[in-house]
């Protein structure tokens, strides 16, 4: 682990899926729930395969 909860796998992963945003030092992992006008232009909708 480094600077976030995640070990180095799962960031890759999350981060190719465009799920990382940086937060400070840390970083927010885009979940599959909550309000779409919330999300960013391109991060309305994730794969069906995503497994958290």
């Amino acid at each position: 682990r480094g600077f976030t909860k995640f070990n180095r796998t799962d960031y890759l992963r999350y981060k190719s899926e465009n799920r990382i945003l940086p937060d400070g030092v840390n970083a927010k992992l885009l979940g599959c729930h909550g309000p779409l006008a919330n999300r960013q232009p391109g991060q309305a909708f994730l794969n069906a395969s995503v497994n958290e």
